[in-house]
């Protein structure tokens, strides 16, 4: 039961709300002191409670971004000791036959890629081959070792060169027992 000093409160789903918190019903009838609403016009809405948030303050109590809690120092990066910036030790300069390895490498992986599609990947297996072979003895002339693109690249021409040469000879073996199955036929139609 609520003491008779008491407000009298209603029951929602948050727990009990006193009355005189509510805001008023624009149907409802006007209160004393208030002047009733022109006819056929909805009542003005009641200004808004002085105890919400303005612009720039945080809801419910919070400080806003930046402010530290509870007085609590705002939150930062730890600062570490750091040395000064140097520089790689023991590094030369890079190899110059890189790029020549690159184009090595994209010749051999076109021709494993296009070899068995058309004519031009069966012709890029020993260009890649070449090339990667004059790159491997030009780099190792100059003393620099051979860059690891152009040994992929090498590899792959020589790969793609090898099935090149195993598509021919199959072609070639299968045109000669066409040829020889052919000839030596001794059938003979009867219906001449």
């Amino acid at each position: 039961m609520a003491d008779e000093g008491s407000e009298p409160t209603r029951e929602d789903a948050f727990g009990a709300v006193p009355a005189s918190d509510t805001p008023p019903s624009p149907w409802a009838s006007p209160q004393p002191g208030m002047p009733p609403p022109p006819s056929g016009e909805l009542p003005a809405p009641p200004p808004p409670p002085t105890s919400s948030p303005q612009l720039g303050q945080a809801p419910y109590g919070q400080p806003p971004y930046g402010q530290a809690p509870y007085g609590q120092p705002p939150y930062s990066q730890p600062q570490y000791a750091q040395a000064p910036y140097q520089a790689y030790q023991n590094v030369g300069p890079a190899n110059p036959y890189e790029t020549r390895g690159g184009t090595v490498m994209v010749l051999g992986i076109l021709s494993l890629v296009l070899g068995f599609a058309c004519v031009i990947g069966a012709v890029l297996g020993p260009v890649a081959w070449i090339m990667g072979r004059n790159v491997k003895s030009e780099a190792e002339a100059a003393g620099w070792p051979e860059p690891s693109n152009n040994r992929a690249g090498r590899i792959c021409g020589i790969i793609a060169t090898v099935l090149m040469l195993i598509g021919i000879a199959g072609f070639v073996l299968f045109i000669i027992l066409a040829a020889a199955s052919g000839t030596s036929s001794s059938y003979t139609y009867p219906y001449n």
